[in-house]
């Protein structure tokens, strides 16, 4: 499935950073896709870069490599052998089904 425009937003929120393979994870977005998630309820999703788009693997180290929090919560983006694999919602009290809002970088 497409990334929803609030996945795309948050992704972008979270990789203009300083480490080269930022960039190189922003060039993924156009090839990459949301899959299914948790099954609480809350939105995080599993992303799929289509490989054979031509999209190369980054240096990036694998597991968590950006996260941004606002009031009710956050997210955290994590990479797997070079390529995006999940962008995850979590929140201080309750699940709910919506992306945390007011979200700036940690």
């Amino acid at each position: 499935m497409a990334l929803s425009p609030d996945v795309e937003r948050i992704l972008r929120l979270l990789l203009p950073g300083s480490e080269p393979w930022h960039g190189e994870l922003l060039a993924q977005l156009p090839a990459t896709k949301s899959g299914s998630g948790c099954d609480c309820g809350c939105p995080t999703v599993d992303l799929a870069v289509d490989r054979s788009s031509g999209t190369r693997a980054t240096s990036a180290p694998n597991g968590m490599i950006a996260s941004a929090a606002g009031a009710d919560g956050g997210v955290l983006l994590f990479v797997h052998n070079g390529y995006l694999s999940m962008l995850e919602a979590y929140y201080y009290e309750d699940s709910v089904a919506a992306w945390p809002e007011d979200l700036a970088l940690d």
